[in-house]
């Protein structure tokens, strides 16, 4: 037997879940990188992003309905270039089929820079020499001097050498970083 007047309940339809991009699409073997992955659907909270098989939650905090934000994960044993499908779940739910790539490469080396002075007013076009520069539309150079950092775009010429254009600086050392995402 049941009661006689029942208590009124609504079943939703499940919320469209969706997956639209992820930026950066690399990163270092050694891991590291805030990849942010965007669509819809993401609220509720427990997001995990699975790079390969690694299976990294969501940072805390920086979940919304329209966007997570993941560490990549350490990539023991893969090579540059090696890439790893990443895909989502958030309530037990895989929202993104196929698989999005992921590439790792190996951290690029600084050896030297060529000139290693230059004016304040910028200008300047800075060789650097290394190891491990990838041609990649997010090649980048950062200086940094204390200052607020100014990343300026980089122009691969070898995986052993990238240009610089130095931006205006103050005078004094500044400290030349390089990002292949």
């Amino acid at each position: 037997d049941f009661t006689e007047s029942g208590t009124s309940f609504a079943f939703d339809p499940p919320q469209r879940l969706s997956v639209l991009g992820m930026s950066p699409r690399s990163g270092p073997v050694g891991g590291g990188t805030l990849v942010t992955i965007s669509g819809s659907g993401f609220s509720g909270g427990g997001a995990v992003c699975y790079f390969g098989l690694t299976a990294v939650p969501a940072l805390p905090g920086n979940e919304s309905t329209e966007r997570i934000v993941c560490l990549s994960p350490e990539a023991p044993e893969l090579s540059q270039g090696a890439t790893v499908p990443v895909r989502v779940t958030a309530r037990d739910v895989e929202l993104s089929l196929p698989a999005l790539p992921f590439a790792y490469y190996r951290q690029p080396r600084l050896a030297a820079l060529s000139p290693a002075v230059g004016s304040e007013v910028g200008g300047n076009t800075i060789a650097v020499r290394g190891e491990g520069f990838v041609n990649s539309v997010s090649l980048t150079c950062r200086f940094s001097s204390g200052d607020e950092p100014v990343v300026v775009p980089g122009h691969w010429s070898s995986d052993s050498a990238v240009a610089c254009d130095a931006p205006r600086g103050a005078p004094g050392p500044t400290e030349i970083a390089i990002s292949l995402n």
